[in-house]
């Protein structure tokens, strides 16, 4: 198993370890203790200066987000979006997502770039050429805390070209 340093976002801390506002706001979840996955997390992925977009490719593809158990490439999700046509060929123009339906918990938030529209929608997963988002060799997360509240400010930046 290979994990990472994470970020922090969450509904208490007033900026996350990237500078990233995580004010709370009302969910129209249920009020279990459990939030009986009516909560979301947000925020905005760019592409950094270190994720050069490869030859034959433009930065424009499909952005997958995915909220796992644990800051891992294998780990569990609990869910995810897809954002068509996100356009990431500029350095820092921010590409929004939302994850709904999310249960209350402690989660690592993940995502790549498919650039080359190869990944399979159903399981993606970055391969050559995708621009990912990596903390030294592993993959990078941003760890969200879901309390009763929609978390807010979960931003990350594309920092790496896959090279395998």
């Amino acid at each position: 198993m290979t994990t990472s340093d994470t970020d922090t976002a969450t509904t208490t801390d007033a900026t996350s370890s990237t500078g990233a506002d995580s004010s709370s706001s009302a969910s129209g979840g249920s009020s279990s203790d459990t939030g009986a996955g009516g909560y979301s997390v947000s925020g905005s992925v760019t592409r950094s200066a270190a994720a050069v977009i490869s030859l034959g490719d433009d930065g424009i593809g499909t952005l997958y987000v995915g909220v796992l158990m644990d800051c891992d490439q294998n780990a569990a999700s609990v869910g995810g979006t897809s954002v068509a046509m996100a356009d990431l060929s500029q350095l820092n123009s921010p590409v929004p997502y939302t994850v709904e339906g999310l249960p209350n918990g402690t989660y690592y938030v993940a995502g790549f770039l498919d650039d080359d529209e190869n990944a399979d929608p159903d399981a993606p997963d970055a391969d050559m050429g995708d621009l990912a988002f990596a903390m030294g060799f592993g993959i990078g997360c941003v760890e969200v805390v879901i309390e009763d509240a929609d978390v807010t400010g979960a931003d990350f930046a594309l920092n790496v070209n896959v090279p395998f």
